[in-house]
């Protein structure tokens, strides 16, 4: 290629590159917008931090007064928070008022009930709609700008790597910019992403000590870069085993080559670079780690458990769960939004699986081809490295504590699993068809990343729609029950579906609001059969979850849909009837319902009209 046509293609990755980080950003921002305020891993808690070392100018104790959501972020490193308040200190810190729990929120399972952790007030899905907080849209859009960075450090990794490839890094890059879960959190306030910027840059220095000739300077850089790392998020320490890891490799890489000496000098530099992380590590853990009230959250402890009692460690270990735990991990690596209870549906997982399946099987036909040098080989498996060692202590801890590991832990490996995706790719469509190929999958998660807002996250916090009166002549079952003058079930509709472990009921409730209500009444629908044995029941706010009742306003009229499932194994669905209650969680206090003559009732609407049955 003459000196011409190099300037050309350069200029065009350049644009190209340009072109990707602004629409990260782009998408970040969206993103930011769409989500409603706190539906996001702990981001009360991480706004509560910033806010507090703006407001007193130092970091808060540990062991001082605090709310639950405040203490659980205090234990973790500052960094992310300092830097979140320099950069919006002069953004106007408005006090905030603490957000009303939804009492049956979903984290996994029914998400009839609402994948909203909150109650808010504005009761619709836009931005921050239920606060008037520019500080809160200001922290939001400084993750999208963090992300930004990390995506631009992505490729700084595959060129390095790749240096010969501009396609492949490129390509990897956009996978990185555009797969949904990063932009999530690259949208909300958390030190995940803040972690992921700092643990890309280390992993990039020490893919740099691998594969330049750079050695102390390079040593040095990864040792800042993890230190960084390690003061944002706990996380970050997987990247300590990492370089060991790293190191050992290329010392048994080392012993297969002739310049011995050379490789003893960098492989000194590292391991210097390694036991200073170690002694940071230790720092970090016994500054913010070691008070926490919690065994689980108190990595000293774990660590601890680990080397001086093994046997309890691993006869501790919720081995059962690990197909659960490594299932959950690799979806939210994917597609992952809100508290983790929000998923895309269900064909894009297919896809995403099709495609990782593919190239881990490409990436190890370019291991085994005879045609792949050593020092391509050597890359590969750094990537792998990479990835499998913070995957599986992820999944290690989870096991010990017992929750799921969500991917946001490891959104500093993103840039690697990107490249090992799209060079596994190339295994099986090389020269300018496989660059195009992942042009298109490059597009593809484009498209996909920018649908997830309008037909995810909007849906998921979206307040039933309200309905206009002269809709109430199509109520299936009219009823016209009162629960004390507050609200009127207008109507319904039940429908049996399904056979034996299968077989649910559907239900539809017509609701109208007839008075304000300051209280959140949780509604109990229960599924009786013809003798009154209950089949089946839930709990929920109103609007599954998106419209409770301190929101309603007189007038209000709309329809709740619900599908209860059932054990239905000798029961006639013909006979089938359910029952509605309005009470006041956790007290009990109950509205008593009357008929539309005003004659009491009790303290529960029966809906008793015959099932209509759909298969």
């Amino acid at each position: 290629m003459t000196a011409t046509g190099s300037a050309k293609h350069s200029r065009r990755y350049s644009h190209t590159l340009a072109l990707i980080l602004a629409a990260h950003l782009a998408l970040g921002t969206w993103y930011s917008v769409v989500t409603p305020s706190w539906e996001a891993f702990d981001e009360w808690g991480h706004y509560l931090y910033v806010r507090r070392v703006i407001e007193e100018r130092r970091l808060p104790s540990v062991v001082s007064p605090a709310s639950g959501s405040e203490v659980e972020m205090r234990i973790q490193p500052p960094l992310f928070y300092v830097l979140a308040a320099v950069a919006t200190c002069w953004v106007r810190m408005d006090s905030e008022a603490e957000p009303v729990v939804n009492a049956w929120w979903s984290y996994g399972g029914n998400t009839q009930t609402g994948v909203n952790m909150m109650v808010h007030s504005s009761g619709r899905p836009t931005p921050c709609p239920d606060c008037t907080s520019s500080s809160l849209i200001a922290i939001r859009l400084l993750s999208a700008l963090l992300g930004t960075v990390a995506v631009w450090l992505a490729y700084c990794l595959g060129s390095l790597l790749f240096p010969d490839r501009p396609a492949l890094a490129l390509s990897a890059t956009a996978v990185t910019a555009f797969t949904p879960t990063f932009v999530f959190l690259g949208s909300v306030v958390n030190n995940d992403i803040g972690a992921a910027v700092f643990g890309v840059a280390a992993v990039y220095y020490l893919a740099r000590w691998l594969v330049l000739r750079g050695w102390w300077g390079d040593a040095a850089l990864f040792l800042l870069c993890y230190g960084l790392a390690a003061l944002t998020k706990a996380t970050a320490y997987a990247l300590l085993p990492t370089a060991l890891a790293v190191a050992l490799a290329a010392l048994a890489y080392a012993r297969r080559r002739e310049e011995r000496g050379k490789w003893c000098t960098k492989l000194a530099a590292l391991y210097v670079a390694i036991a200073a992380a170690a002694m940071l590590t230790a720092i970090v853990i016994r500054l913010f780690q070691a008070t926490a009230e919690s065994p689980n959250h108190s990595i000293e402890r774990l660590v601890t458990t680990l080397f001086l009692n093994t046997g309890s460690f691993v006869a501790g270990m919720h081995w059962a769960a690990l197909p659960k735990y490594a299932s959950y991990l690799a979806w939210t690596y994917w597609a992952s939004f809100g508290w983790g209870n929000l998923k895309a549906p269900t064909w894009a997982y297919l896809l995403a699986g099709l495609w990782s399946v593919s190239a881990f099987l490409g990436c190890l036909r370019c291991l085994r081809s005879p045609r792949t040098d050593s020092l391509q080989r050597m890359r590969v498996a750094f990537l792998i490295l990479v990835i499998a060692i913070p995957a599986a202590l992820a999944i290690l801890f989870s096991l010990y504590v017992g929750w799921a590991p969500h991917a946001r832990y490891l959104l500093f490996v993103t840039p690697a699993v990107s490249l090992l995706l799209c060079l596994g790719v190339t295994q099986w469509v090389t020269g300018k068809a496989g660059d195009r190929v992942l042009a298109a999958l490059a597009v593809g998660m484009f498209f996909f990343a920018a649908a997830v807002p309008p037909l995810v996250i909007a849906p998921a916090y979206a307040p039933p729609k309200m309905l206009a009166e002269s809709q109430a002549v199509s109520v299936p079952h009219v009823l016209g029950d009162r629960f004390e003058d507050k609200a009127e079930l207008v109507g319904y509709d039940l429908q049996a579906t399904g056979r034996g472990a299968r077989a649910r009921v559907c239900v539809t409730l017509y609701w109208r609001a007839l008075a304000p209500m300051e209280e959140n009444y949780s509604m109990e629908l229960k599924i009786l059969s013809e003798s009154g044995n209950v089949l089946g029941q839930l709990y929920s706010y109103p609007g599954q979850g998106n419209y409770a009742t301190s929101l309603w306003k007189p007038g209000d009229f709309f329809k709740d849909e619900y599908c209860v499932s059932i054990a239905s194994q000798g029961v006639n669905l013909g006979d089938l009837k359910a029952q509605v209650r309005l009470f006041l969680y956790p007290t009990g206090h109950t509205l008593q319902v009357s008929d539309p003559e005003g004659k009491p009732i009790g303290e529960v609407a029966l809906l008793h009209a015959l099932l209509a049955k759909a298969e």
